[in-house]
């Protein structure tokens, strides 16, 4: 399985890229981290849905949006699938923590009100990976934006409309 895996990304990145963007940065710790760009990912709990139709994804990406706003990010990229989601954006450390907390907080409390459930939506803390370079920062906007095609939820990335590059 995980031969299909690195096959299906090869084939998307045409072997280069995609050695560049998998190659092994571990997660420091977040005070370490200094201001930057950075992939940011969060997932569901044991991997459930945390979007189950077109009116969360559109309360996620107001609730984004806002974030951007609020904190001033620079999005660079952004992918929402059923079960987690992808960030790509630029921001100082302490307003990327703060941004993340209150983004998932809303969302998840939205998201239990709505359904009326209760409990942990996101699996863990968000993770946060610094983008070094321009390169790199390429390389990680196409990984992001090409998740639903590597998913089988669409044939190109541009038919997937809760992703994009650049801004909202």
């Amino acid at each position: 399985m995980c031969h299909r895996w690195v096959s299906k990304l090869r084939a998307c990145f045409q072997g280069t890229d995609l050695l560049l963007y998998l190659r092994v940065v571990p997660r420091r710790p977040r005070h370490l981290l200094g201001d930057g760009t950075f992939h940011l990912t969060a997932r569901g709990v044991a991997r459930s849905e945390i979007f189950l139709d077109e009116h969360d994804y559109r309360a996620f990406l107001g609730l984004f949006r806002d974030a951007v706003d609020r904190f001033a990010w620079r999005t660079r990229a952004f992918c929402l699938m059923p079960n987690h989601f992808h960030l790509v954006v630029s921001a100082a450390r302490i307003e990327l923590s703060a941004g993340m907390h209150r983004l998932n907080c809303l969302y998840a409390m939205r998201f239990n009100k709505r359904y009326k459930r209760s409990g942990h939506l996101f699996q863990n803390r968000f993770d946060a990976r610094i983008v070094e370079g321009d390169r790199h920062a390429q390389a990680v906007a196409r990984y992001v934006v090409d998740n639903p095609v590597r998913a089988g939820l669409c044939q190109d990335w541009r038919h997937w409309p809760w992703s994009g590059l650049g801004g909202l």
